[in-house]
């Protein structure tokens, strides 16, 4: 019980995150900072466009994990709530 309510928990701070606003306007301006890296590099600085590349993948996989705690917090909540009826 106690793992479930701690997913629970992890997954309603996450949608906090997640919903904040001050997360989205920085997500967004680090996104269009690291783009305009990508674009501005010189078509001979391979590693650093792949340095640029990989950061802006990273930066989608936070919010993809975010998204992943809040989906297996949902979950948790719904099956508690069927072990209830």
């Amino acid at each position: 019980m106690a793992g479930d309510t701690l997913k629970i928990a992890r997954a309603e701070e996450a949608q906090r995150i997640y919903t904040a606003e001050i997360f989205n306007d920085s997500w967004e301006e680090l996104r269009k900072i690291l783009t305009e890296k990508l674009i501005s590099t010189d078509p001979l600085e391979k590693d650093i466009r792949e340095l640029h590349y990989n950061r802006i993948k990273l930066l989608d996989e936070l919010k993809e994990a975010l998204i992943r705690i809040m989906n297996e917090g949902s979950l948790e909540a719904s099956q508690l709530k069927l072990k209830k009826k």
